[in-house]
């Protein structure tokens, strides 16, 4: 595995793909507040919106795999 790209990094939780969303939020509302361009942030806060999904459906399928594993 290459030391640069941690598993955090390539599959994120549900747990930092929120806290992630979290973060940009608030800077999302500190540009808006000073009248400066969103576009960015907005454009960050989508692809995060994607991470958030992919991560609750990495989730959801390893409950799977853990439920098959116990009832086997």
């Amino acid at each position: 595995m290459d030391p640069e790209v941690t598993p955090s990094r390539s599959a994120p939780t549900v747990a930092e793909a929120c806290r992630r969303v979290a973060r940009h939020l608030s800077l999302l509302d500190e540009r808006r507040r000073r009248g400066l361009p969103t576009g960015s942030e907005e454009e960050a806060l989508r692809a995060l919106r994607i991470d958030l999904g992919l991560a609750y459906a990495r989730e959801a399928v390893h409950v799977a795999e853990l439920r098959h594993r116990v009832t086997r």
